[in-house]
């Protein structure tokens, strides 16, 4: 596909910014390499914290009893306090941690009115799955009692967006979560079809490098080509309130979709926005160009949408499960 004649000058501009310290050749590097590479390219795309913003990290010990989870805490002035965001990064099971969402984080908790917690789970290959998963669950427990009396709204990206789809699976009966919001979620779709083939080469994420997403997360036994989404083709009965946003230029576009209408099939509540003209890992771009900072908009306008559901919404999903 020639990408540059449905993208906008702005969103091509932000690929070349992201290619510079982040190219297509980063996945080759030793692991160490390819992490510095993606460190440096959060740090290009930092920026200042909002106004009257509080920052703390603490530690969650995890369900072993000596594991130490780390949890970056943000507080906006005049914040909501009927919520609590949560955030689980992107970066392929691989990469990423506290620093390299910083800004994002700060910028949903700050745009949205409401407390965030940022996950520092521990990364593949070192930790496949479930341990991963532990972590996350074991971060939003511990988030539900830190905060009693709120609401919980699961946020996440890439493969932050399956863990907190997975999080929601094995949570939504014993936790009060109002809500998770995906953003372009990758969530194990078989790797022959749709997507995945017409943006086989698409700029940011190639289907080279989300194959090997599954294999960092499960092993070399991890099966593209038979894999579905988490859920697809499960019950998906009693799953909170999802808004999923997809990036059309991206191999992942159709995980999305397909759980999507597996909730709704279910009963459930949930919506697709596809971005047009947009790659994978936009969000880092949301101060760089025009149509990524609309995208961005999307996505707070879910998360405050989440958060004026009627309590009512996530009483009755506890219930019928």
């Amino acid at each position: 596909m020639d990408y540059a004649s449905v993208m906008a000058s702005g969103v091509l501009k932000f690929i070349q910014m992201t290619e510079r310290f982040y190219s297509s050749e980063a996945a080759t590097l030793s692991l160490s390499d390819t992490r510095q590479a993606y460190d440096q390219l959060c740090r290009a795309f930092d920026s200042p914290l909002p106004p009257h913003m509080a920052v703390h990290d603490k530690t969650v010990l995890g369900r072993d009893g000596h594991h130490q989870i780390g949890v970056r805490c943000y507080s906006p002035e005049n914040t909501n306090v009927d919520h609590i965001l949560i955030y689980l990064h992107g970066g392929g099971f691989t990469l990423g941690g506290l620093d390299t969402h910083h800004s994002i984080c700060a910028d949903i908790s700050y745009r949205s009115g409401a407390e965030l917690v940022a996950v520092d789970y521990r990364l593949a290959p070192e930790n496949r799955f479930p341990t991963l998963l532990e972590d996350a669950e074991d971060a939003v427990t511990w988030a539900a009692l830190a905060y009693p009396g709120r609401r919980v709204v699961l946020i996440g990206d890439s493969a932050g967006a399956w863990l907190a789809a997975m999080v929601s699976a094995a949570l939504a009966s014993d936790l009060p979560i109002a809500g998770q919001v995906l953003i372009y979620p990758w969530l194990g779709g078989a790797a022959t079809k749709g997507s995945y083939i017409e943006h086989a080469n698409a700029p940011l994420l190639s289907l080279r490098e989300a194959i090997a997403c599954g294999k960092a997360l499960y092993g070399d036994n991890y099966d593209h080509e038979t894999a579905s989404p988490p859920l697809a083709n499960r019950d998906a009965f009693g799953l909170p309130p999802t808004r999923a946003f997809a990036a059309e230029c991206d191999p992942l576009r159709d995980d999305a979709a397909a759980y999507c209408d597996n909730i709704i099939s279910a009963g459930g509540d949930a919506s697709l926005m596809l971005e047009r003209g947009l790659p994978h890992g936009y969000l880092r771009g949301r101060h760089h160009s025009v149509e990524i900072a609309e995208a961005f908009e999307h996505i707070i306008d879910a998360v405050k949408g989440l958060m004026q559901l009627p309590k009512d919404s996530d009483d009755q999903i506890l219930k019928t499960r």
